[in-house]
């Protein structure tokens, strides 16, 4: 027992004493409100309201403090919130209130506290009205260390109300309830309009029912969706080794292999937990890898979330059977900048000095001795001078750095370095369309794209010292660039960009534009991009795909013009005939010019048809690329509709923003445009037909259904949104000024458009959608919030239509578990199985691709 003067006794008193202060500070007020029990009915004066407190967290929360505006003390209106979602239903003085702040932690585990503020952050202000439930949102608070946290408030109504109903049914009948947050929410109004009309109203969530099991599948969803094999690759200068990452199959490892060209060697020589993000070569015999630390060359190193390290692989050749190989790993995480080509052997990296300043140094890799200079800071050269508070840079074509990249709030400011600081030359803001690529071999310049004020997304340079775009590169009217070509000087010799749904590329002469007809010669049909070369340009690395051939690693010698495969990313599916799509292009009703892709299954006779259209929806398209959804559809003998409606990427910036303010409206009258056009030219049962999309194609397909609901048999939406209002008020685009602003530009403002977001939202037109639907919505998704799918369920559950569906624990806005995406397209094949019937499937295995 410790003496009453002792150090850990005088502690204890001490936080004894903060204890008590804190505690006292709210005391006095806490006659101000009253925690309701369950069951109860309190009386509510004229001047009182009720008020839903909603706290989800993944830590112990003590207190909860709001304060009411003017006042001086603050109230305590939540206690002992354990992990997960809690709930509270409070009477208190009407009157505007601001949540003030969380008290974090236990006093009995961890004997000590940490007060979160919220108080000033416009936010967490709120109204309480008299004689109403208040509702203002969820508080979620997500800690990733002990100092650090992310909050953000998202409007969980639905879920408030299927709460009050079990522990407050007699108060939710007797008081509305209302939403108080920014932007208003009309939803709760309908749901209480459809409660009282219904003959047999039912309030509370019920389980979605399963869709049914699919009758045959010729490709198992667990195959298809089966990550890549083929990851990244990197061909050193010489043109006789290639470094490709690739995966095994059922294995959560990634490895890195050697390609010996001219022997067709193949050797393996390193592993990792997580995928490796960077391959680069710093000469003929120097291999820098970069990855998080969990395994890379089963060394044992310090490891941090997120943290990235570093490893230099020395290649010699012993014989023509095998490579000789030592390996080494920096002590400390990093990030490889570039190599620099005039050293060879040297590297550029960037790392936290202790100060957490940014490090830049060029680094000796050639040998071991060299890196255990660098290790013992020795043997590096450093490029920058720290204190400026850069969060990265971009560095020349010798290696030294030349822009500064600093956030400042969303903003980012690039700046060039001048006699030891940092002068500013540009400003962009998360609006901003001018996406700086990378700097001149001398650092003058910047490389970029940007449709700031031109028709479409274009390559440009920019002069750093006059701070002005100087001259356009590259345009091609109605083509959006989506990529740049460089050569090892860092000059831009040409562009990718997309065109009658192929990926082409342009070359800016003659010399390197015999390349493109060199490609279509030996692969006719395909697409073919050059992602690697040597330093004398005769031997290339491409990427090869097409709508109907899975994407390829192939390693082309210009010298013999001879083609060779160097690996499948999907082997496993070499077996299974591949459908083709074919281009289709059509006019909407406003003359628009709208491209499609039609993939017919194999087979004679009219297909049932899936239309799908594609998320986002501005700045998204389709393209003949190797698409997994089209052909396992297809495999199930199914033609699938993929439509470029307006605001889809790659045609411009006129038909971009033509997809502002056109959800639900202009852009699904593009998709019947396409439809319309592909029933009257192709084999396709128009009796037989579902929409099924994902994200915005998930709205999109309810929307569809609704206007026109004698056209399609079912309906199936993933992570949809299904209510228009509650994107604003429940998804992480709506927590930041600017996301507010993007999700105005597109759809709308609510406090003036409020009728038009209501006739285009799926979840208040719920009397018009007559036919099947399925569900589909991972738990956590941030970008369209669960909620949404739980709206549309709760109204189909009350017209006697409810949908099947799944859910999914632990996955967000893109279903990602290999196991999970297998259950999704089970239920996705079963339930159009039910409602088209079961169509004619693939033919046996074809020839490999």
């Amino acid at each position: 027992m410790d003496r009453p003067d002792s150090p850990p006794s005088r502690l204890r008193t001490l936080r004894l004493a903060l204890w008590i202060l804190l505690l006292g500070t709210s005391t006095s007020a806490l006659a101000a409100i009253s925690i309701i029990k369950p069951g109860k009915a309190p009386r509510l004066d004229a001047d009182e309201g009720l008020l839903v407190v909603a706290l989800d967290t993944d830590v112990h929360i003590d207190r909860g403090f709001v304060q009411r505006v003017g006042a001086r003390s603050e109230l305590v209106v939540m206690k002992e919130a354990e992990p997960g979602r809690n709930l509270r239903l409070l009477k208190l003085p009407a009157g505007r209130y601001h949540w003030h702040s969380l008290r974090i932690g236990n006093w009995q585990v961890h004997s000590t506290m940490l007060v979160w503020p919220l108080s000033g952050k416009p936010e967490y202000e709120f109204e309480v009205r008299p004689g109403v439930i208040n509702y203002f949102g969820e508080i979620v608070f997500r800690r990733s260390d002990w100092y650090d946290a992310t909050l953000y408030l998202i409007n969980h109504g639905l879920r408030a109300l299927d709460w009050l109903h079990a522990e407050y049914p007699a108060i939710l009948e007797a008081h509305e309830f209302r939403y108080g947050g920014r932007y208003g929410d009309p939803f709760p109004g309908l749901y209480r309009d459809a409660l009282a009309t219904h003959p047999k109203p039912r309030m509370g969530p019920s389980p979605m029912r399963t869709p049914p099991a699919p009758v045959s599948m010729p490709i198992a969803p667990a195959l298809m969706w089966q990550q890549d094999r083929v990851q990244t690759a990197s061909l050193n200068g010489r043109g006789d080794v290639l470094a490709i990452q690739v995966k095994e199959e059922d294995r959560q490892q990634w490895y890195v292999e050697l390609v010996d060209l001219k022997h067709n060697l193949v050797q393996r020589i390193a592993k990792a937990d997580t995928p490796f993000d960077q391959l680069l070569w710093a000469g003929d015999e120097d291999l820098l890898l970069s990855a998080d630390g969990k395994g890379i060359f089963s060394q044992k190193v310090r490891y941090r979330e997120a943290d990235r390290f570093v490893s230099a692989v020395h290649v010699a050749r012993t014989s023509a059977e095998r490579f000789y190989v030592e390996a080494w790993s920096l002590p400390w995480p990093g990030r490889i900048l570039d190599s620099v080509p005039i050293r060879p052997g040297h590297v550029v990296l960037e790392s936290l000095a202790a100060d957490g300043q940014i490090r830049v140094e060029e680094v000796d890799v050639r040998s071991k001795q060299a890196f255990e200079a660098y290790r013992n800071l020795t043997g590096s050269r450093q490029l920058n001078a720290l204190g400026n508070g850069e969060h990265g840079w971009l560095v020349d074509g010798e290696g030294r750095p030349a822009v500064a990249l600093t956030y400042v709030g969303l903003d980012l400011i690039l700046s060039r370095p001048q006699d030891g600081k940092l002068v500013g030359f540009l400003k962009l803001n998360p609006e901003s369309a001018f996406l700086p690529v990378a700097t001149s071999r001398d650092g003058t310049r910047l490389y970029a794209l940007t449709d700031e004020n031109r028709a479409q997304r274009e390559l440009v340079e920019y002069d750093i010292a006059a701070a002005k775009v100087t001259r356009t590169l590259f345009s091609r009217p109605g083509s959006d660039v989506q990529s740049i070509i460089f050569d090892p000087g860092r000059q831009p010799i040409g562009v990718r960009y997309f065109r009658d749904g192929n990926l082409l590329s342009e070359y800016f002469d003659a010399s390197n534009q015999h390349v493109v007809e060199l490609l279509k010669q030996a692969f006719p049909g395909r697409m073919a991009s050059v992602i690697d070369k040597s330093a004398d340009g005769t031997q290339l690395i491409l990427w090869v795909e097409a709508s109907d051939s899975t994407p390829k690693l192939y390693h082309l010698d210009q010298r013999s013009g001879k083609a060779r495969l160097i690996e499948d990313s999907m082997p496993w599916l070499k077996a299974n005939t591949l459908a083709p799509s074919q281009v289709l292009t059509a006019r909407s009703n406003d003359g628009l010019a709208i491209e499609s892709y039609l993939t017919l299954p194999p087979g004679s006779g009219k297909r049932p048809l899936v239309v799908m259209p594609h998320g986002g929806p501005v700045g998204v398209s389709d393209s003949l690329r190797f698409d997994r959804d089209t052909q396992f559809l297809a495999s199930l003998g199914y033609a699938v509709l993929r439509v470029n409606f307006r605001g889809s990427d790659g045609y411009g910036k006129a038909f971009r923003d033509a997809g502002h303010g056109s959800f639900g409206t202009a852009i699904e009258d593009d998709i019947d445009a396409a439809l319309k056009m592909a029933l009257a030219n192709h084999p396709l049962d128009e009796q037989r037909m579902c929409v099924l999309g994902f994200s915005y194609g998930g709205y999109s397909a309810l929307v569809a259904a609704v206007r026109w609901p004698k056209r399609f048999r079912c309906v199936i939406s993933v992570s949809g949104v299904s209510d228009r209002n509650l994107q604003f008020t429940a998804s992480d685009t709506g927590r930041s000024e600017h996301g507010r602003k993007q999700l105005e530009l597109f759809m709308g403002n609510p406090d003036n458009a409020r009728e038009k977001l209501i006739d285009t939202s799926p979840a208040y037109q719920h009397e018009k959608l007559r036919v099947p639907v399925m569900l589909a919505h991972g738990i956590d998704d941030e970008r369209v919030d669960y909620e949404q799918t739980l709206r549309m369920q709760r109204m189909l559950e009350l017209d006697g239509r409810p949908a099947v569906g799944l859910v999914f624990e632990k996955e967000g806005h893109a279903i990602q578990d290999l196991d999970n995406l297998d259950t999704l397209w089970r239920g996705i094949a079963g339930f159009l199985q039910q409602n088209l019937g079961k169509a004619e499937a693939s033919p046996p295995p074809a020839q490999p691709h």
